[in-house]
């Protein structure tokens, strides 16, 4: 098994925040084995997601996903996040220049106790009309990769997909880490006109489209596929398997995690149950 990793050097990052446009800064700091991740001194789990409207939330602090995303493909386990806002900043619009700053300043700590893994025997779906996300464990018990399968269906671009396996990070890097956030155009006026997005701007931290757009990069899926790997990060335990995401979302994607989460605590409490029988006979048997 892998060891748990964290970071052997503080970090911080500056930026405008997409909604509240206010200058936010995030410190990020080494943590020890087993701490897991934290916001605020907030534990990311799915019981502390707060929000899905069109980010998720953890605690009181908002778009969490992009740098959960990165933490995944950088595959780090523990680590301290202090923010000074309730809003992650929007940097470039995806997570690129978070996986920058880590690899430029060669700050990976491998640590003594391994990763966490957690292997399901069974598949598990979620469909809400016409989106669905579906987890399938491999029929090799030995393979401990993650593979995605994300698709998409978008006003005025149509259809996309992207796949992404988890031991090729440098595709990670090359294809998903500068995968902008977006908006199609009516729907970003909506969001203005609530008083929103105002760190946004356009073409530089994030895609806004109409039907003038030319989008065949599959651009769309690649984010869409950014977010999810960033609500799978909250359960923050490797779960190998085959991922698909069709039309998904952040509701829908922490509703899915939140179905492996019990699902893993059910497990969890079933073992406990049977040590403290176990424990229990044995102390019988030594008293007679």
């Amino acid at each position: 098994m892998s060891k748990q990793i964290t970071i052997s050097k503080t970090i911080t990052f500056n930026g405008h925040s997409m909604h509240s446009g206010k200058m936010t800064q995030v410190l990020l700091e080494e943590a020890p084995e087993n701490h897991g991740i934290t916001i605020n001194d907030v534990l990311v789990t799915p019981y502390n997601v707060t929000n899905t409207d069109g980010m998720t939330t953890v605690g009181n602090v908002s778009q969490t996903e992009h740098l959960l995303s990165a933490l995944f493909a950088l595959r780090i386990d523990n680590l301290k996040i202090t923010i000074n806002s309730n809003e992650m900043p929007i940097m470039g619009g995806a997570n690129k220049s978070f996986i920058d700053t880590f690899l430029i300043k060669k700050c990976m700590k491998i640590l003594i106790s391994n990763k966490q893994y957690f292997f399901p025997q069974k598949k598990f779906l979620i469909k809400e009309n016409d989106s669905l996300l579906s987890y399938e464990p491999w029929d090799d018990p030995t393979r401990t990769d993650l593979h995605f399968d994300c698709y998409v269906d978008f006003p005025y671009v149509g259809k996309q997909q992207f796949s992404w396996n988890s031991n090729d990070f440098k595709l990670y890097y090359d294809q998903i880490s500068s995968a902008k956030t977006f908006f199609w155009r009516e729907q970003f006026q909506k969001e203005c006109e609530k008083g929103r997005c105002k760190g946004v701007i356009e073409n530089k931290n994030c895609i806004v489209f109409s039907d003038n757009n030319n989008l065949n990069n599959n651009e769309l899926a690649k984010h869409k596929l950014l977010d999810f790997i960033g609500d799978l990060k909250i359960f923050n335990i490797i779960i190998p398997g085959k991922y698909t995401t069709i039309k998904g979302g952040h509701r829908l994607n922490n509703k899915f995690v939140m179905k492996l989460w019990n699902h893993y605590q059910s497990l969890k409490q079933i073992k406990n149950n049977e040590i403290n029988i176990n424990n229990e006979i044995t102390r019988k048997n030594i008293e007679t």
